[in-house]
């Protein structure tokens, strides 16, 4: 989070490549059509449009000779558009391509909002300690850029990102912005395996003592779990202090960025490193469980085998049967009930927040006689009311995939667990590798009330006389009442449409994961009678299988 908005790109620092050596920049601009629109959404704010670049720089033109820009929503996004005039000319003919850079350049890239307005993302590769341990830094941008794309793309990084770093500055207060971006993190925490976001307090050498340091930590913890965050991991610190001591290549402590390093790397090396280990560990046991029967398959004697031969046929008929039966749907007749359950209730979260929203947007500082044109200011503060509540629906919608992603996940592991147990009753030695489904599924959702008719809160706006008598009198209760009524109807068209969306992705995802795991237990239901009818015939030496055994118990040795 920052004192200061700006619409950053998305920046990365990754570990070099034989292609990319240290110090290379590579800068993605946006695409014509990318630039276009968000420039379209700052013409907006002040009822313009435009078709293309040469009408919107006349538009920019004519915004800046009219009146002054009252409020901080106006003043952004007039930000943004005297950056893309001053920088259009120089980076026109770059939109749309990629191109390397050094890192001289990046800095500018990354800070200067005439550069950094056309870019859609920097990579910078750097060798140092932290990218020579594998890590990649990807500074999204900040709660409060202008671009809505950028809320999606957070959201990408939030559920696929290893670990979360949220760093706050000493003395910078939360803002709306910082709410939501945090509420979003509250409401995403619990879906994760581990807890992988860590908080920071920046500059705490900025406190007068110990008391002080102690009272702003105390505040942040509080505000956290406000906003839904549980036992948050924080950690105050000052990265000039630490800057200070690794350059001097002494510690005092008095930092703070040994303990949250700790923690860190903890987490990288311990939590995130057993997860991976545990898989292998899991396929290595049973890999040396198949050779060892491999090998007292292969030194019985010829009327045993043969035995076996047949039972094994007999076997691994039954499973292929088995698995000819299964079916998704009751898979995905609980993926829908789920689903339905999860969305059912974001309506009446997103309402319950309906009074806040509304007291924040209809507020006595945006609407005061003060000579300003009123008509503007109350339809800016009605397109406030809608792109908060409309921004929290396609929050809740994003949260909720995420919920049902993982739902469907565990959905896959009963499954998967369900029908090892089946099949091995069938044939007691079969054993499976474990679950394994890597699904790359994305959606986003646009503003839930985008494009909405603002003719429907006619009725509702005619509640508005002149701002005393609004605050003072009857008026703002009932222009309340009225929107939050005239909102219900398309708040559900919005819940409706968007999660049949959602299921229908979701529904193609488990079938697809489905399929996979019916294909991988046929696969390794005849691997597994193929080498043991091998093993029946000498197609493998024993001594050759005895010496893979030797192998994988020095592997696993070795890794232990």
């Amino acid at each position: 989070m920052s004192p200061n908005p700006t619409t950053a790109a998305i920046n990365k620092i990754k570990p070099i490549t034989k292609t990319y050596k240290h110090g290379t920049v590579l800068v993605k601009f946006k695409t014509l059509e990318a630039m276009l629109e968000d420039v379209n959404r700052s013409l907006h704010v002040f009822d313009e449009t435009a078709f293309d670049f040469k009408e919107a720089l006349l538009k920019i033109d004519k915004i800046f000779l009219e009146e002054n820009k009252d409020s901080s929503l106006e003043k952004t996004h007039f930000s943004f558009l005297q950056a893309f005039k001053k920088g259009f000319s120089t980076f026109e003919d770059e939109l749309g391509k990629i191109i390397e850079k050094s890192k001289d350049d990046f800095a500018d890239f990354v800070a200067q909002e005439e550069k950094s307005c056309f870019v859609e993302w920097i990579e910078l590769y750097y060798d140092c300690e932290l990218t020579r341990k594998g890590i990649s830094l990807v500074d999204t941008p900040g709660a409060d850029s202008i671009n809505a794309r950028h809320t999606g793309v957070a959201f990408d990084y939030i559920k696929n990102s290893d670990a979360i770093l949220f760093v706050t500055y000493y003395n910078h207060a939360f803002s709306r912005a910082d709410r939501e971006f945090l509420i979003q993190l509250g409401r995403v925490k619990e879906s994760f395996q581990l807890d992988k976001m860590f908080f920071i307090i920046n500059a705490i050498d900025l406190a007068e003592d110990e008391e002080e340091k102690d009272s702003v930590a105390e505040y942040v913890q509080a505000q956290l779990i406000k906003y839904g965050i549980r036992k948050p991991h924080l950690y105050p610190l000052s990265s000039l202090m630490a800057l200070e001591e690794k350059r001097n290549g002494a510690s005092s402590g008095k930092a703070g960025m040994e303990k949250f390093e700790q923690s860190f790397y903890n987490f990288i090396r311990t939590d995130l490193t057993d997860m991976a280990i545990a898989s292998a560990e899991a396929n290595l046991t049973l890999l040396q469980d198949r050779i060892r029967k491999l090998v007292a398959s292969s030194q019985e004697d010829e009327m045993e085998k043969e035995r076996k031969r047949s039972e094994i046929k007999t076997q691994q008929a039954e499973i292929f049967q088995l698995l000819q039966k299964e079916t998704p749907q009751l898979l995905k007749n609980r993926l829908k009930q789920e689903a339905e359950e999860l969305i059912f209730y974001i309506k009446q979260r997103v309402f319950l927040r309906f009074n806040d929203f509304f007291k924040e947007a209809f507020n006595p500082s945006m609407l005061k006689d003060d000579g300003r044109n009123l008509k503007k200011a109350l339809n800016a503060a009605l397109e406030d009311l809608l792109e908060s509540l409309g921004f929290d629906f396609a929050q809740e919608m994003r949260a909720t995939s995420l919920r049902i992603e993982r739902f469907m996940d565990k959905l896959l592991r009963e499954y998967y667990g369900d029908l090892e147990r089946r099949c091995r009753n069938l044939a007691l030695d079969l054993s499976f590798s474990s679950y394994s489904f890597r699904w790359d599924g994305e959606i986003d959702f646009q503003s839930a009330f985008d494009g909405l008719n603002r003719q429907l809160f006619s009725k509702a706006m005619s509640y508005f006389k002149n701002p005393r008598s609004f605050f003072e009198k009857n008026e703002k209760k009932l222009m309340s009442e009225e929107l939050y009524n005239c909102l219900q109807n398309p708040a559900e068209e919005f819940l409706s449409r968007e999660g049949h969306r959602l299921q229908a992705m979701f529904q193609d995802g488990l079938e697809e994961a489905f399929i996979s795991s019916i294909q991988s237990f046929q696969e390794q239901t005849d691997d597994y009678f193929v080498s043991l009818l091998s093993a029946f015939d000498g197609g493998v030496g024993v001594e050759r299988l005895e010496a893979i055994e030797k192998e994988l118990i020095n592997l696993h040795i070795s890794n232990s």
